[in-house]
């Protein structure tokens, strides 16, 4: 998915009108075995890639309705 985040970011910074092939997440998660990936190896993955961690990221609250 970040992959296809990239493409459609350079898409919207070097074309005049950009257009977007559709794009079905269900499919690409199946096809792309989401469900059997290893979580971690995910999480390591991406923190190469961007340089961010989860740690970085807000903790939502335990309760949503608490705000």
């Amino acid at each position: 998915m970040l992959r296809l985040y990239d493409e459609r970011l350079v898409l919207m910074l070097t074309a005049g009108e950009p257009r977007y092939p559709s794009w079905d997440q269900d499919a690409t998660a199946v096809a792309g075995r989401y469900a059997e990936r290893d979580p971690a190896r995910v999480a390591a993955g991406l923190r190469d890639v961007t340089g961010v961690s989860g740690a970085a990221a807000p903790t939502p609250p335990a309760d949503p309705a608490a705000g």
